[in-house]
């Protein structure tokens, strides 16, 4: 008997599901000093998902601007940033600076792993232990997995 040959079919870009995400605005030169929990302007995103677990991480805004963390008048500075989504906790690092230093903005994330199908507004916070944190130039952006 013959064998038929196989045949292949290259996936097309509407073969894949829709990409669902959403960017802030930019919290620009943004400078906290609270030492309770409090918002950073503009790092706040709405999405509607469908359920499946949302990749929460800051960017660089676009601009021709620096993206960053920092804390101007360390040394010694310690600082903690959260993601709520609503009231809900989804996560929070701790940045220890033992001298004037920062960090690239793309090395804060964190997934939301029970996010309800609809609408959520997932935010970025910040306190500081004392002194100053900066956010430079960084968008929140929200993309479901």
């Amino acid at each position: 008997g013959s064998v038929a040959t196989p045949t292949f079919r290259a996936a097309v870009n509407a073969d894949l599901p829709a990409k669902n995400y959403v960017l802030s605005t930019s919290c620009g030169n943004f400078s906290g000093t609270s030492t309770t929990v409090a918002a950073v302007t503009n790092l706040t995103a709405t999405l509607t998902t469908n359920g499946r677990p949302v990749m929460l991480m800051l960017v660089a805004d676009g601009t021709t601007n620096t993206a960053y963390i920092s804390t101007p008048n360390g040394p010694y500075v310690t600082f903690i940033i959260y993601c709520f989504n609503g009231a809900t906790l989804v996560g929070q690092q701790q940045c220890i600076f033992s001298a004037l230093e920062d960090i690239p903005v793309s090395m804060i994330a964190f997934v939301d792993t029970v996010a309800a199908a609809g609408s959520n507004t997932w935010t970025i916070k910040y306190s500081v232990a004392s002194g100053t944190v900066q956010f430079e130039f960084a968008k929140l952006l929200a993309y479901e997995l």
